[in-house]
């Protein structure tokens, strides 16, 4: 299942083509017009309602460490591995981040995640740690005494720092999301996380409408060793009833507001970035 607003885009699209065909048999009962002439006058214009619509441009990812694609979630997943080394990316991927990637006062992080190393991911980052999602892990006594390691998210949106307890079981797959909206710079700014399709506290984070939003050259993805699938960055605030359709949807496809979408289902980690042509 694709996104709602793939589904959208399509059905206006064909809502124009059907317009266009009424017109053109109107045309031929009116003025006799000739059926070949009315075909590739109707070909060109069905053309021009469902050509490129959508402009798409690969951005290259710079892999620090070992990566290996293997079965992810859905395709091909990016398996990250490699040695941590405070102060210096070793694990994961880099990508530019300029107004193609990312877009500082509104946006969404998703992905795909499964760890089973027992320590914190960082999921998505920007160069000066203004923006970003990790999972931290912790650990408790089961009922038989026996420790048992989790994790739960935590978001990071300027000075503001987001650490709702949602229990997460390494070994297993979560679909894990950030939003943050700062539309209004007079308005305090809203930052949320969801895991599985679910909110992980009933009130969002409130953000300083003086928040500093500057990014850095780079974004990075996966800064421990994991294991990442159908990584996604919006320029859109998702609302909890999209994060649920993008939860149960399965595979993405790209729409306008995608900054950048990155598969790995051709064994690589190029990402897709998204330009739509403005309305008429």
């Amino acid at each position: 299942m694709k996104l709602l607003a793939k589904h959208l885009q399509w059905w206006r699209s064909l809502l124009i083509a059907l317009r266009i065909l009424g017109v053109f048999m109107i045309i031929e009962e009116k003025f006799s017009a000739s059926p070949s002439i009315l075909f590739f006058v109707l070909l060109f214009a069905a053309q021009l309602a469902f050509s490129g619509e959508l402009t798409t441009k690969k951005i290259p990812g710079s892999v620090f460490g070992e990566i290996e694609y293997v079965q992810g979630k859905y395709g091909k997943a990016a398996l990250l591995k490699g040695k941590f080394v405070e102060g210096k990316t070793q694990i994961g991927i880099e990508y530019p981040c300029n107004s193609d990637t990312f877009a500082p006062r509104e946006g969404t992080f998703a992905c795909w995640v499964k760890a089973s190393n027992y320590g914190c991911v960082c999921l998505f980052r920007t160069e000066n740690d203004k923006y970003q999602l990790n999972i931290w892990h912790n650990k408790r006594k089961n009922r038989e005494g026996v420790e048992e390691f989790y994790y739960f998210p935590y978001a990071c949106v300027g000075e503001g720092r987001y650490m709702p307890m949602s229990e997460m079981w390494p070994d297993f797959w979560y679909h894990v999301v950030m939003t943050w909206d700062l539309k209004d710079p007079n308005k305090r700014g809203i930052l949320r996380t969801y895991v599985n399709g679910r909110a992980t506290s009933p009130r969002p984070l409130l953000l300083s409408a003086t928040l500093n939003l500057e990014t850095g050259k780079t974004i990075s993805i996966g800064r421990f060793p994991c294991l990442l699938d159908e990584v996604l960055i919006l320029d859109k605030a998702l609302s909890e009833e999209e994060v649920n359709i993008l939860f149960f949807g399965g595979s993405f496809s790209p729409d306008k507001n995608t900054k950048l979408y990155i598969s790995f289902d051709d064994a690589s980690c190029y990402g897709i970035s998204v330009t739509a042509k403005p309305e008429k």
